[in-house]
């Protein structure tokens, strides 16, 4: 392996944390958006469904 890449891989691994220590929140702010439509959408129906009858 050269020197080079041996220092840019150094590189890649130091930056690499960082970038992983941001997915969790962006995924659960994802998963809390879904469950937030699906609870809009399920309240929709329900009202129109009450009112219907």
């Amino acid at each position: 392996m050269l020197p080079e890449e041996a220092v840019r891989r150094q590189a890649a691994v130091e930056v690499s944390p960082e970038a992983d220590r941001m997915t969790p929140r962006g995924t659960l702010t994802i998963l809390l958006g879904y469950l937030l439509v699906i609870i809009g959408l399920w309240g929709y129906a329900y009202i129109k469904l009450i009112l219907r009858s």
